[in-house]
């Protein structure tokens, strides 16, 4: 199956969007030091992503095989039932922004960073989104993560790198024995075709949670997932 990287994502801060993500006004005491950090990071960082254009072999009730790995998930098969191409993926804010930021050790420049770093994994989920929307023609699409929900645990994450074909060698980004991946900003999943909007967020009870794309939807599992 067709693999594609990107390695040559471009990485422009908008300084003004920056401060407000740190609520900080651009006449204050800290703004120009925060400019200063986002020019470093500008400079240093790689943002990466790699993806793969695959074909589901085999629907089951409570697994897909894709490429001959099979995912176990409830959610993902109900989620591909009428779907055969998908794109498995990982997207990272890079090793070099991670390195470049070690150097640092002030609890508040470490925020500073840790948000700077957050962008960089956003130029690389906006590239990858829009390489796969552009050069495959897809239609709408909806992503799934290992281990945003209980239904799809952390552990798959390691077919998800068998079935990517090395990321580390190709984007730099490991997996640990507790399948976390490093660079710590790295996400991971499958982007699929669908004409009803997807995110994990609607099954996710979690309140507070800073990083919610839509609302949780409490009847959702149980009339579309739940078995009958």
């Amino acid at each position: 199956m067709k693999e594609v990287l990107l390695d040559d994502i471009d990485f422009r801060i908008n300084f003004k969007k920056l401060l407000k993500k740190l609520k900080t006004e651009l006449q204050s005491e800290n703004a120009n030091r925060i400019k200063e950090l986002a020019n470093e990071a500008m400079e240093v960082a790689k943002p990466k992503a790699l993806y793969k254009i695959t074909y589901i072999n085999e629907h089951k009730e409570d697994s897909v095989i894709i490429d001959g790995i099979e995912f176990n998930s409830r959610i993902l098969s109900v989620n591909f039932e009428s779907v055969q191409r998908v794109f498995p993926f990982i997207a990272t804010s890079g090793e070099e922004i991670e390195e470049w930021s070690g150097q640092y050790n002030d609890m508040l420049e470490s925020y500073w960073i840790d948000v700077i770093k957050d962008m960089a994994l956003d130029a690389a989920r906006d590239a990858l989104k829009k390489h796969i929307s552009e050069f495959n023609n897809p239609g709408s699409i909806s992503k799934m993560n290992p281990g945003s929900l209980p239904e799809w645990p952390i552990s798959e994450q390691e077919k998800l790198f068998e079935l990517l074909e090395d990321p580390t060698e190709k984007i730099g980004v490991k997996l640990t024995s507790s399948f976390l991946m490093q660079p710590v900003k790295t996400t991971s999943g499958i982007w699929f075709p669908t004409e009803t909007s997807f995110k994990n967020c609607q099954l996710c009870s979690r309140e507070d949670c800073s990083n919610r794309e839509a609302a949780y939807n409490k009847n959702l599992y149980k009339e579309r997932y739940k078995k009958e």
